[in-house]
């Protein structure tokens, strides 16, 4: 008897998800890659296997087969089978049709030296076979060409009719196999995340269904504008890895748990997000269909969109979640840096997504130069231009801040998260905050003092410029308002922090509308008249 590790993982995944702007197109691919690597290994049909760990676009299972059955042999199967060329035995034909447009690659390697050795073998294995394809799916040759491209991707050639909206379009066949299984599969897709599946829901087809129709007395700056909201586990590899090395059973045991750890507490988020969106009833379009899509989900990773206009409702519950036990594993807490990316949804998914993960890599930059263990860190980054900025997001804080540190931009931990949602409704309230005429007004005065920018100086000067506006505005309150109004002003989260204490008003100013999004009826009446 022979043993393997058998690892398969969905590489290149910019090419089968975010290559278009459709929704449906962009759930099928998602789920594809998410769904196909475990579901290969279950037709795997060459002796017993035990999956050690399904999730994030790979899986991996132990396999024990004859002793005449080499690494190559098993390879070779794994190939055929992830051709698409061949009914797959527990693979619905959706998926089926989907494979020859995914990047799928697999690596077989002895099971001799434990499980660490022979998954970092694999890894290997894979990365370095990586590099020798291309970064984009191969498919198959049209049976029949319309002789156009694709009215969908815009770049691979048409070669099947769809019918969406009433409209017949003209598409790829990977366009077509995504959008059939984003449709048809949509249960199974969340069954296999975790959550519940009992809702039935039906989600929005494109990123204007997210945005359009929005709900009486939104801020117009919110018109038109969906956040993009990116997740990555902090340092999960090290975590597991150590449970790995303090496992007795070889390291399976412990990759096994803790797949399923990150899996349930991931799930349970996504419940939570979930439960609050099918009961209001301004996140429905047509009445009917969610305005949200998941566009990645697995492992240590999750990307999502949602209208600008409801994250602020939805940042509580991310609080909250922060400090669940779900997120406790064997003696470790798993942390997540949280990018989210406000932003026009006419601005390129592709480019949506890379500025989220820009922002992401700033925060890891972050937590790297303050050592010590990873907390929960988020930053939220609002973008008026569809428009790439040189030098990614931190190219662009430089210039409209004068300042890239990101401590003026970062969120650490629930009770940061909670400390300043806390803040901008003092600072926003229309009744006790302070009005939006005198933050720009402080904003002026900061500039006519010559202080750099805006941004810089000392938090002295500011702590005297806030003083004076506050009891402008609000002395007939009473001392306690006006100090803890002073206070929510200073919030660390705003950047006072970070030696740009100016920042803050800026950062409050841009993010108003995004933090209380719904004017009230004298804001309407401004508005209107």
């Amino acid at each position: 008897m022979r043993r393997f590790l058998v690892r398969v993982e969905a590489v290149n995944l910019a090419s089968s998800i975010v290559d278009t702007d459709d929704l449906s197109v962009i759930r099928g691919g998602g789920f594809a890659n998410l769904l196909v690597p475990e579901r290969l290994l279950g037709a795997l049909d060459m002796g017993a296997l035990a999956l050690v760990f399904a999730g994030a676009s790979q899986a991996e299972a132990i396999l024990n087969v004859a002793e005449n059955v080499d690494e190559r042999q098993v390879e070779a199967r794994l190939i055929s089978l992830a051709s698409g060329q061949e009914d797959v035995a527990n693979m619905e034909p959706q998926l089926v049709a989907i494979l020859p447009h995914l990047t799928l690659l697999c690596a077989v390697v002895p099971y001799e030296s434990g499980y660490l050795a022979a998954s970092r073998y694999a890894i290997g294995k894979i990365r370095e076979r990586q590099l020798m394809n291309l970064t984009i799916d191969k498919g198959e040759p049209p049976a029949q060409s319309f002789r156009r491209p694709c009215m969908v991707d815009g770049t691979r050639p048409g070669s099947m009719s769809l019918s969406k909206g009433g409209k017949k379009l003209i598409v790829s066949s990977s366009v077509y196999s995504r959008q059939i299984l984003g449709r048809e599969l949509r249960q199974e897709i969340y069954r296999q995340i975790g959550v519940r599946t009992d809702r039935n829901l039906e989600y929005a087809d494109s990123f204007a269904d997210l945005v359009n129709d929005p709900p009486p007395g939104l801020s117009p700056s919110l018109k038109g504008k969906m956040a993009v909201v990116y997740f990555d586990g902090n340092k999960f590899t090290a975590i597991r890895e150590r449970a790995i090395r303090n496992d007795q059973h070889g390291g399976g045991d412990a990759v096994r748990a803790f797949s399923e750890a990150v899996t349930k507490a991931r799930a349970l988020f996504l419940d939570r997000i979930l439960d609050n969106l099918e009961n209001d009833s301004r996140m429905y379009c047509d009445g009917r269909r969610l305005r949200f899509e998941i566009l990645m989900w697995g492992g240590d990773e999750a990307r999502f969109v949602l209208p600008a206009w409801k994250l602020a409702e939805i940042l509580p519950i991310l609080a909250d979640d922060m400090e669940g036990e779900h997120w406790a594993f064997r003696g470790e807490t798993m942390t997540s840096a949280i990018g989210v990316l406000v932003c026009h949804h006419k601005m390129p998914i592709t480019r949506a997504v890379a500025m989220a993960d820009d922002i992401v890599d700033e925060i890891k930059a972050y937590q790297r130069a303050k050592e010590g263990k990873p907390e929960n860190m988020l930053s939220i980054q609002l973008i008026e231009s569809i428009e790439p900025h040189v030098g990614g997001i931190r190219g662009f804080r430089q210039k409209l801040y004068q300042t890239s540190d990101a401590s003026a931009f970062v969120v650490e931990g629930a009770s940061g998260l909670r400390s300043i949602i806390d803040s901008y409704r003092r600072i926003t309230d229309p009744s006790t905050g302070l009005p939006r005429s005198q933050l720009y007004n402080l904003i002026s005065e900061a500039r006519s003092q010559g202080l750099p920018g805006q941004l810089a100086g000392e938090a002295s000067n500011l702590e005297e410029l806030l003083q004076t506006a506050v009891d402008r505005s609000r002395g007939e309150n009473g001392e306690d308002v006006v100090m803890a109004l002073k206070a929510a002003l200073l919030d660390p989260a705003f950047g006072v922090s970070a030696g740009a204490p100016f920042v803050g008003l800026v950062r409050i100013a841009e993010t108003w509308d995004l933090m209380r999004p719904f004017m009230v009826s004298s804001e309407l009446e401004t508005e209107i008249g």
